[in-house]
């Protein structure tokens, strides 16, 4: 994907598939097959349902998609325009609004705050110390 999406167009139209959203996403949630969130049993005993566009558990019975336990979840806006918004978010040196987003996808401005309140907090970096160590870090002759 990395080397086919280079400008805001390319993103659009890259991720104007649905399925290809689908197995973006679930590249990056599930590198190692589906798992289901219920019973966490491993991706052999997942059953795709290709018309519903989800899996189904084979020992529990219970459905789940990509978008369970992500910043997706209970979103009526469509996969592909939270990724395209991921795309602009990590690409704009210097931030992009609420309203440049409604603008650019065709959502509400309330809308658009809302997605870029969640994918902000998720790449939001938890770690205590930004470059990962616990002492001092000399950066261009100056200590930190």
């Amino acid at each position: 994907m990395a080397n086919q999406v280079k400008t805001l167009s390319d993103a659009i139209r890259y991720f104007s598939d649905e399925q290809t959203c689908i197995d973006t996403v679930a590249a990056m949630r599930f590198p190692d097959g589906p798992q289901c969130p219920a019973c966490l049993m491993p991706r052999e005993r997942q059953h795709w349902l290709k018309t519903q566009k989800r899996w189904q558990c084979r020992d529990c019975g219970k459905q789940f998609s990509v978008k369970v336990g992500t910043i997706f979840e209970d979103s009526a806006i469509k996969l592909g325009k939270w990724l395209v918004v991921i795309w602009l978010v990590s690409n704009c040196e210097n931030g992009i609004s609420s309203y440049e987003v409604a603008r650019d996808i065709g959502v509400t401005q309330k809308s658009a705050w809302f997605m870029l309140h969640r994918i902000r907090e998720a790449m939001k970096d938890t770690r205590k110390h930004k470059f990962g160590f616990g002492g001092p870090v000399e950066s261009d002759e100056a200590f930190i």
